[in-house]
């Protein structure tokens, strides 16, 4: 009779781990690849396009952050009311999905600000070379976009984008649990 050691035995990670690697792909996928590679290109030619009729007084760059807020918020309710049933239905618990999708939405939400104000820094290098103002207007006054600091700039936008993911996935729970009203 031979016994086996304690570590011969694979460990997995926990349950709520591989799901957020599995989350995390997702989103990153949709988000990083789907939305930001395909916005920033499309701003940079609509810049270009305009600056050659008009001259360029405010950043392109922040006018996607719209995009960048709801495009995830969608993308965490149809997760939320797609996935979580399927996961449930294969024997993961709901707490467990619950913490996986809380985490990759906070990931993706500061990956997204990470993103936003990298593009942003890059833009504001662009413009100074060709002599335009970066910045943002509002309420009639000429603010640079980073008027505050690059720092509190991406806080903000982190905050932000992992409220609108939170929100998505917790809109998205409600509709699974209760449906349409």
């Amino acid at each position: 009779m031979s016994a086996v050691a304690a570590s011969d035995t694979p460990t997995r990670a926990p349950q709520w781990l591989r799901v957020y690697r599995h989350l995390a792909r997702a989103y990153g996928s949709m988000v990083f690849i789907w939305f930001w590679a395909i916005a920033l290109p499309v701003v940079a030619i609509v810049l270009f396009i305009v600056s050659r009729n008009v001259a360029v007084e405010v950043s392109g760059v922040s006018f996607t952050f719209h995009g960048a807020l709801w495009f995830p918020f969608s993308l965490a309710i149809i997760v939320a009311t797609t996935y979580l049933p399927i996961h449930v239905a294969n024997g993961m618990t709901r707490r467990s999905f619950s913490g996986a999708a809380l985490a990759a939405n906070v990931t993706v939400g500061v990956g997204s600000a990470l993103m936003a104000t990298a593009a942003l820094l890059v833009e504001e290098r662009i413009y100074d070379a060709l002599g335009w103002l970066h910045a943002d207007t509002f309420a009639g006054n000429v603010l640079g976009v980073f008027h505050d600091g690059v720092l509190t700039y991406f806080v903000g936008l982190a905050f932000l984008f992992t409220a609108g993911q939170l929100s998505g996935s917790l809109v998205g729970v409600v509709y699974y649990r209760y449906g349409g009203w």
